[in-house]
């Protein structure tokens, strides 16, 4: 029977990777939280929220679903959606929000018919995507594009539709096998280089395996051509050696370590260990966040695509930006990171992402 503490400690460490629903329907069947009260209701909280979660999310995806076949408009159901029922009990994938594709020509339509009649109120706009909130607080995240901003793999990332096809003659469409594996590869490669993935992919990816038969011909080529075939290969060994029994290695338990102490998206320090890692020494990060490239900084202000002119001008737009009240305190904590990594952190991690390809 584990201890306080290291419930405790296992406790903290789940609910940072949202898996602490999973690690309370486990241990639970086991027997294991029997002899700690707190420990128990802590855990059994957090899977009668997962469950409460998934029930509200699958209400407002057929909502979603229901309104863009109502309005004839083609939609690709991404991410969770989708592998959520590869888990044995949908309500065991967690995820913050319902992510959608449309096409770019389609967006305004779509959001003025989930505004009209699913009460959806407009949020923020993203290089990739539009935030739509519905009363019930579930995020939609209407994709009009599936790009991650990364040189490589944006390519085939914009030919998302190429590999689409319509079910059973209804506007939604689903991806390839193939299409999918890799934008799912892309999209933790994505994050991981961002300063960490999260153990949840790790378990789609696992789930992913044994779920979809790909042509595996066509998955190679396409993660060789953007570059992340040795990354997949790498998270595809580690997913096996966690979840079932396959060897560990020495690269498998560095990954590990990466992703634990990363959470789900990165914290702080991990973000800027990724950043320093592929940026340089610590003025060429206070310099990289000070005066971005052309590819970065017009992914938040789009206009500047067409009127290049502008681009000193909203430079110094995202200095106001980022040194708000809001963000003062987020971008401080981040050269203060900077400032304490040692050498040996930053020479682990160059070493992590050469093996991976990065």
């Amino acid at each position: 029977m584990p201890s306080d503490e290291e419930l405790r400690e296992l406790y903290r460490l789940s609910k940072a990777q949202d898996m602490a629903h999973l690690v309370s329907y486990a241990m639970g069947g086991k027997g294991l939280l029997d002899g700690n009260t707190s420990a128990r209701e802590a855990f059994k909280k957090q899977e009668n929220l997962a469950i409460f979660r998934n029930t509200i999310m699958l209400t407002e995806y057929s909502r979603i679903c229901s309104t863009l076949e109502s309005e004839m408009i083609p939609y690709v159901p991404l991410k969770g959606a989708i592998i959520r029922s590869m888990y044995p009990k949908p309500w065991m994938r967690t995820s913050c929000d319902i992510d959608v594709l449309v096409h770019e020509e389609d967006l305004n339509r779509a959001i003025a018919a989930l505004k009209d009649r699913c009460g959806y109120t407009l949020g923020e706009r993203e290089y990739h995507d539009v935030t739509l909130n519905s009363d019930s607080g579930v995020h939609l995240e209407l994709h009009f594009s599936i790009k991650e901003n990364t040189e490589r793999i944006d390519p085939l990332l914009e030919r998302v539709w190429e590999y689409a096809t319509a079910v059973d003659g209804k506007c939604m469409h689903r991806l390839s096998d193939e299409f999918f594996i890799f934008y799912h590869a892309a999209h933790m490669y994505y994050h991981f280089r961002s300063g960490g993935c999260g153990v949840k992919a790790l378990v789609d990816l696992y789930l992913l395996e044994r779920h979809v038969s790909p042509n595996e011909e066509i998955l190679a080529s396409m993660l060789d051509q953007t570059g992340i075939l040795k990354f997949y290969h790498a998270m595809t060994h580690l997913a096996r050696a966690l979840f079932s029994g396959g060897e560990y290695t020495e690269l498998d338990c560095e990954i590990e370590s990466f992703i634990l102490t990363g959470g789900v998206y990165g914290t702080v320090e991990s973000k800027v260990t990724a950043a320093r890692t592929e940026g340089g020494k610590k003025r060429s990060y206070f310099l990289l966040r000070a005066f971005p490239p052309f590819s970065v900084l017009s992914v938040r202000y789009p206009i500047i695509k067409k009127y290049k002119i502008l681009t000193p001008v909203f430079t110094v737009v995202r200095w106001f930006d980022i040194f708000s009240p809001k963000k003062r305190k987020k971008i401080l904590n981040q050269l203060s990171a900077s400032g304490t990594l040692t050498e040996g952190e930053l020479d682990r991690s160059r070493q992590l992402f050469d093996s991976l390809g990065i």
